[in-house]
């Protein structure tokens, strides 16, 4: 156990001359390839927990992965923690969002991004079609406990489009520190 500790923080201390990429072709060395198998069947049903806290620390343990072989970034890892840009909880979306960057693979990452960016546009018009239909039920005759049901769900409506364009703008920053017109596609 310990000859194990000591073998994983001295791989995470450099790059890793047996791990490559040429072109979109990532090879992990033995090691980093079972190092990576295990630990996403391990944090895999974590990512998938019911508490955001733990959610989000799978993924940061996911993206530690790369720190060991920076010069061959695996697309699995990107992938997965990519597959948290549609969390229920933006604080989760966000952490996902600011892991995939440098040292993570940067085509998965960026392609990720950009799909994540292009699904808001579907979200906010879903979320502004439903405001829209709770305050025209507003303007109708109603009892006061469905007056304030409405407006109850009207506020969580709004709210909900204001954390969803928080989202945008950071989905945004982050595709703006790719320096590939896809990015640039995306933003515009």
């Amino acid at each position: 156990m310990l000859a194990t500790l000591i073998v994983a923080s001295w791989l995470s201390l450099e790059a890793c001359s047996s791990c490559s990429t040429a072109g979109r072709t990532v090879k992990l060395c033995e090691a980093h390839a079972v190092e990576e198998r295990t630990a996403l069947a391990r944090e895999g049903p974590h990512v998938g927990s019911k508490d955001a806290a733990t959610r989000m620390t799978a993924l940061e343990a996911l993206a530690a992965l790369t720190e060991a072989h920076t010069n061959a970034p695996s697309a699995r890892v990107a992938e997965r923690i990519a597959s948290a840009l549609d969390d229920d909880d933006f604080e989760v979306r966000s952490r996902a969002a600011s892991l995939l960057g440098r040292p993570q693979h940067a085509l998965a990452s960026l392609d990720a991004l950009v799909a994540a960016l292009a699904r808001t546009a579907k979200e906010q018009a879903t979320l502004n079609d439903e405001y829209d239909s709770l305050s025209d039920k507003l303007g109708g005759k109603l009892s006061d406990k469905r007056r304030d049901g409405l407006l109850a769900e009207r506020k969580a409506c709004a709210e909900r489009r204001t954390a969803l364009a928080r989202w945008r703008l950071e989905l945004v920053e982050r595709l703006a520190a790719f320096p590939d017109d896809r990015a640039v596609d995306a933003i515009l």
